[in-house]
């Protein structure tokens, strides 16, 4: 079994927590040239068989793309992660107290039994990458990856991202989807202005909890 860490903000920690997220979608390297005459690209099913397990290739009709060189995927089925997220190394003993900032300060205070801590401008929180590894509370099995346009994320798919719904949208020719818009609200607000309309490949990875 291989361990290998992996980032989420707060809210998504939250979202793991509570059983909202058992997805999440990474950006992988993009082909070269993205379509013949604007014909759309699709990619092969993620192969899980060796001498390719962590691999996928970039596919067009009446040939392949990158096939001498593939996507080298940061994750793969059987892998287990563990996750790192924003915390606080406090107290005087040796490695001290953990707080996770996904918890909120006061609430990581009575989960430790502080009598009278101090304030929380006082602390120094981490960010998510410092996280060392005996720090980590959650780790996740990877159980299935595909890789596919951001855009193609479905509404079930939106869901299992931990997106919070936003109703009243509509895409024309399509049932209503409120966790689609969540989730393109959500990426836009990680990723940037104009980074959903970007369209990129992403992998999306499956997991369950198991600790």
């Amino acid at each position: 079994m291989i361990e290998k860490p992996i980032l989420f903000s707060g809210p998504m920690v939250r979202a793991i927590l509570e059983g909202r997220k058992t997805m999440t979608r990474r950006i992988v390297k993009q082909p070269n040239e993205m379509g013949v005459q604007g014909a759309p690209v699709s990619v092969a099913p993620y192969n899980t068989v060796a001498p390719e397990r962590g691999l996928a290739y970039y596919w067009k009709s009446g040939g392949s793309w990158n096939s001498s060189q593939p996507i080298k995927l940061a994750y793969e089925v059987g892998d287990v992660c563990w996750v790192r997220e924003s915390h606080a190394i406090v107290g005087t003993t040796d490695p001290g107290f953990v707080l996770y900032r996904a918890d909120g300060y006061e609430a990581e205070c009575r989960r430790h039994g502080f009598d009278n801590p101090p304030p929380e401008s006082s602390v120094r929180w981490r960010p998510s990458i410092h996280m060392p590894r005996w720090a980590c509370r959650i780790r996740l099995r990877v159980t299935a990856v595909k890789v596919e346009r951001l855009n193609s994320i479905s509404e079930e798919d939106a869901m299992a991202e931990g997106a919070e719904p936003i109703y009243g949208c509509h895409l024309p020719g399509h049932d209503p989807a409120p966790y689609w818009w969540g989730f393109s609200s959500l990426w836009s607000s990680i990723h940037g202005p104009g980074s959903w309309d970007a369209n990129p490949f992403v992998a999306a990875y499956s997991f369950e909890r198991v600790a």
